[in-house]
């Protein structure tokens, strides 16, 4: 019911709603993907845009043709609560109160786990994630 970006490839079948956490590369794709096979997809940003890397113009027509085929967005909120009760989802959202939905895909970023390698001292340079 609550998948990730591996898990969500062995899902069993496909939910009539879902939420995706997370407007970057991964959540977009997947949120595209479910709602134009029908399901109706809520993506859910913390931040005022989605694909903050790209052109305004262009996230401005994408926008555009994801709410063209039934995708809802919520931008500049936060999940404080998921659990999954009776066969559903249930978010809590900080502005958006609690809703409801037949699963949840957290695509809200991964980030690298390398800190403690002592990659540094064989010159290879880390970033932020």
């Amino acid at each position: 019911m609550i998948f990730d970006s591996d898990t969500i490839l062995r899902m069993k079948r496909i939910p009539k709603s879902m939420a995706v956490l997370g407007g970057g590369v991964i959540g977009v794709e997947y949120a595209s993907i479910f709602a134009a096979l029908g399901v109706k997809v809520t993506l859910i940003e913390a931040h005022a845009r989605i694909l903050q890397f790209a052109d305004s113009e262009i996230i401005d027509r994408l926008i555009n043709r994801l709410e063209a085929i039934g995708l809802k967005l919520i931008l500049n909120d936060h999940m404080l609560t998921i659990d999954v009760e009776d066969e559903h989802v249930n978010l809590t959202l900080q502005n958006g109160g609690r809703l409801k939905f037949d699963s949840a895909l957290i695509a809200a970023g991964r980030q690298s786990n390398v800190q403690d390698l002592g990659l540094e001292g064989v010159g290879v340079k880390l970033g932020e994630r």
